[in-house]
């Protein structure tokens, strides 16, 4: 019997981004079985958000996958939504990482238009686009520098060639 490793039934499970996508989200986000502040609430497992009340107290690192599972598929059915160009692997990754930090309603602004970066990819501007997720670097009016290194990660393998 062939023994898979949780990101590999994630990916299973969702299909259109990499093993490469979970590992990085998991990196980025850490894991915590209890609920911690976040910018606009409180998070738990790979960074679900759970909004200003948590609703769980406590998760197992498998209870976090299956969070982690949920959050990419909207993830995946935001970038499938709004993007309307062809994305490599890489850049479906990144995004990936992305939309499972910002959220879909930041991704795309709360108010249903488009960000800049999502006009500038639909574009054609991969490298304007890519820029762009540079500006998303901030948490309650700051500069995180944690968020500075992420979305410059997430814009070093958006554009990086498959």
């Amino acid at each position: 019997m062939l023994v898979r490793t949780a990101e590999e039934r994630i990916v299973e499970a969702v299909k259109s981004f990499s093993a490469r996508a979970v590992e990085m989200v998991k990196r980025l986000e850490s894991f915590s079985p209890t609920p911690y502040k976040d910018a606009g609430g409180y998070s738990i497992g790979y960074g679900h958000y759970m909004g200003v009340n948590p609703t769980i107290q406590r998760v197992t690192p498998e209870d976090a996958d299956r969070l982690l599972a949920d959050d990419l598929m909207t993830a995946k059915r935001t970038i499938d939504q709004y993007v309307t160009v062809p994305l490599s692997q890489n850049q479906y990754d990144a995004l990936t990482s992305a939309v499972i930090n910002l959220g879909s309603k930041l991704f795309r602004n709360a108010n249903g238009t488009t960000t800049g970066f999502i006009r500038k990819l639909n574009a054609g501007d991969y490298q304007g686009a890519a820029d762009e997720l540079l500006r998303f670097k901030y948490s309650m009016g700051k500069i995180l520098p944690a968020l500075e290194r992420r979305r410059m990660e997430e814009r070093n393998l958006f554009l990086t060639e498959v």
